[in-house]
């Protein structure tokens, strides 16, 4: 009988494929980062977490401002739903009365303040996110490849028990 066994992905090769993947995703957010936050781009890091040997988790950290920029938010501008406009959140002072007034807490948290007469001079910038979209599919296809093959392996190793073997 012809072992026609395929070559089944090893560990070191889907850990290997995961950091490049990881690598060029942060390379291309970086790419995205805004031009004056020299800040932001020097804190763009990741990192990757493995359980028993395999890589299991990706992390992208930065500096928290980024993701005023990614919202377009901060310094009088706030956001409404998925619009930018200038305004601004309530005061303790003012939470305090609403809640005296009986108004829920829940409630009072989601108000803000809009400015009807402030041109938006904001926009978001989507710098990190778009790459996680665009990416998510070549991870998956890594992933499937080496689960896959992990689930093949098992089935190959367990193939003797399975099959009937005539005894001579």
């Amino acid at each position: 009988m012809d072992n026609a066994t395929p070559k089944l992905i090893s560990v070191d090769e889907y850990n290997s494929s995961v950091r490049i993947w990881s690598t060029s995703t942060r390379r291309k957010m970086a790419r995205n980062a805004p031009v004056a936050s020299g800040k932001l781009l020097r804190s763009l890091t990741h990192k990757l977490k493995k359980i028993y040997g395999e890589t299991s988790k990706i992390t992208y950290s930065f500096e928290r401002h980024g993701v005023f920029v990614h919202y377009g938010v901060g310094r009088g501008y706030i956001r409404v739903g998925n619009d930018v406009i200038p305004g601004r959140n309530l005061t303790g002072r003012e939470k305090d009365s609403l809640l005296k007034r009986g108004d829920s807490k829940k409630d009072i948290n989601k108000l803000k303040i809009s400015y009807n007469n402030g041109e938006v001079k904001r926009t978001p910038n989507d710098w990190f996110d778009v790459e996680i979209r665009l990416g998510i599919g070549r991870l998956a296809e890594i992933a499937q490849s080496y689960y896959g093959d992990k689930a093949m392996q098992k089935i190959l190793s367990r193939i003797d028990k399975i099959t009937i073997s005539k005894k001579l």
